[in-house]
Formats: C-alpha cells, sequence, structure tokens
C-alpha cells in the first residue's frame, strides 16, 4: 500500500549517496591523474582525501530558497499562543485505502494536564510528505488545520519518522474561541509507523499561535 511505502524512500536514497560519496577518488590517486578535480575545491577537500558523504550532500544541495511570505515569523504582539502535546497510539478507524485517521490524548505542554483529544487524518503521497487533517478537540473550542506534512526517517529510532510541518498564517477553521479567528499551527515530532495501517504511536507538539 501507499502507506507503507513513502518512508522507505531515504534509506535507499542514504544508502545509494553514500555508496557514491565513498567510492570518489582521492586528488592524488592514480584514479584521479594529475588533475584535481574542480569540485574538490569547490567543497574545500584538502588534497589526496576522498569525499564523504556530506562533501557530496553539499555539492548536490539546491540553493536555498526564499522562505514564502506567509511563514510565520513568530507570535505579533498581543498574540495568544498554546503549546499541546500529544503522546499515545491509536488504532486506524479509517475505511478509505490508503488513509489513516486515529485519535491521541492532547496534554498542555506546561502543565501535563490533559486538555482534550486531537482527531489525525492523513494519507501520504509515496515520496516524503503526507497530506494531514488534524483536529483539536477542547472545551474551549475546536480547531483543524490541514497542512502538507514533511516525513523522514529517524535514523536513531528503526519504525519512527520525524514529522514537520511549517506555520502558515492565515485564518483559521475552527468554533469557540478559535472561529473567525487568524494565526497559525506549528507541528513537529515523530511518529510510529511500524504497525501502519493497523495503528499509529505519535510524540507530537504543536504550537498554535492566535492573531489579535
Amino acid at each position: 500500500m501507499r502507506s507503507h511505502r513513502w518512508y522507505l524512500l531515504p534509506t535507499a536514497v542514504a544508502v545509494l549517496v553514500a555508496g557514491t560519496a565513498w567510492a570518489l577518488p582521492a586528488a592524488d590517486s592514480p584514479a584521479a591523474g594529475t588533475t584535481k578535480d574542480p569540485a574538490a575545491d569547490d567543497l574545500g577537500i584538502p588534497e589526496g582525501h576522498n569525499a564523504s558523504v556530506l562533501d557530496l550532500a553539499r555539492l548536490v544541495a539546491p540553493q536555498p530558497v526564499a522562505a514564502p511570505e506567509n511563514i510565520d515569523p513568530g507570535p505579533p504582539p498581543g498574540a495568544k499562543v498554546y503549546i499541546w502535546v500529544t503522546h499515545g497510539r491509536g488504532e486506524n478507524t479509517s475505511k478509505e485505502t490508503g488513509r489513516t485517521q486515529f485519535e491521541t490524548p492532547l496534554y498542555d505542554a506546561v502543565t501535563g494536564e490533559e486538555v482534550g483529544m486531537s482527531k489525525h487524518n492523513f494519507i501520504c503521497d509515496g515520496f516524503l510528505s503526507c497530506e494531514d487533517i488534524d483536529t483539536y478537540i477542547l472545551p474551549e473550542g475546536t480547531l483543524t488545520q490541514k497542512a502538507q506534512v514533511s516525513i523522514n526517517q529517524d535514523g536513531e529510532r528503526p519504525g519512527w519518522v520525524l514529522v514537520g510541518a511549517a506555520p502558515r498564517v492565515g485564518p483559521l477553521d475552527g468554533t469557540g474561541i478559535f472561529a473567525g479567528r487568524t494565526g497559525s499551527v506549528r507541528v513537529g515530532g515523530w511518529g510510529n509507523t511500524s504497525e501502519m495501517p493497523n495503528a499509529v504511536t505519535l510524540n507530537e507538539f504543536y504550537i498554535v499561535t492566535i492573531h489579535p
């Protein structure tokens, strides 16, 4: 299924890059000839040394791209900021192929008190990102955000992925204290995908900024 394959790609790319990088000849090796590779000068590699994986990554990295104008630079004066976390395991209740839906408890990051529930609804495109619809349910109201969440395999924790979504300022989709307001939601954390599609275990945080 698509939901199983998307986190395998980073591993394959890393293996390919590593094999290519370590195969590069030293600048003074017979295979390199008498002319030093210009790329070595560009990367600042000392003569006689092989390029590392990080050197190759710098060589193939795209040029920096400016962030979109609506990327949240931080809370403006008078803004209200909420910081929530979720950690727990949720059973997949989706009946739609490729889509995953589940719930986990929502906690106040400062006090640790359980303040509500977070509903998760996502489908992955097979290439390092997922369309994610999250709904945070609190006594004061509900807040729903739809975001394209980036994912990457966590090299320190087999079966886990790193997830994150940049906050974009715009109208909030919510009820109660969130209705008719403008703000942003920042997402980050980890997800355990080893039980997909049956269940997901999350450890995420959400920084919600409501503009005055």
